[in-house]
């Protein structure tokens, strides 16, 4: 592979990721979503992983086309005051695809144990919803317990992807 070969890349010392872009340690996912125009898009989704600029946990989502960013940031700004236990990223993510192998939903866990849910049945969503749509985790786990690893989806995602 040389440089030729590449179509883009992006480092943390790019603008568009500079915020964002943390230690990644776990493997993002290609695949394509519903535009807001009604039309599809590739992307290469991965959570932004530990130790960004921001202490932030995002989703970010890259136009495979272009390599343009855009980070869907959730959770609480970790500020110098709240220490160590407060920093934060995004780790491993998992999907869940309509009957067109479209990606529908996104799942992702953070160094602060709260499980997210981002849905891109109708285009890149703003934030992640939680239950009735509320801008909350799905789930925090215990004090002291964060995800790293992707989360697995319930058996009924998988039998039926409309309830997720």
């Amino acid at each position: 592979i040389t440089k030729a070969n590449v179509k883009w890349d992006t480092t943390p010392t790019d603008v568009q990721s500079a915020t964002y872009l943390g230690h990644i340690m776990n493997r993002g996912i290609v695949g394509r979503i519903k535009t807001s125009a009604g039309g599809t898009q590739w992307v290469y989704m991965v959570g932004n992983g530990y130790e960004s600029t921001s202490n932030k946990a995002a989703l970010l989502v890259f136009d495979i086309a272009t390599g343009a960013m855009t980070p869907i940031p959730v959770g609480p700004t970790w500020t110098v005051a709240s220490g160590d236990a407060g920093r934060n990223g995004m780790g491993g993510i998992t999907v869940v695809y309509d009957n067109e192998r479209n990606i529908k939903l996104v799942y992702g866990g953070d160094r602060q144990g709260n499980l997210w849910r981002f849905d891109f049945s109708t285009g890149t969503p703003a934030g992640a919803k939680g239950f009735d749509n509320a801008s909350t985790p799905l789930f925090t786990a215990a004090a002291g317990r964060f995800a790293v690893r992707s989360p697995r989806p319930p058996d009924w995602c998988r039998i039926r992807s409309a309830a997720c």
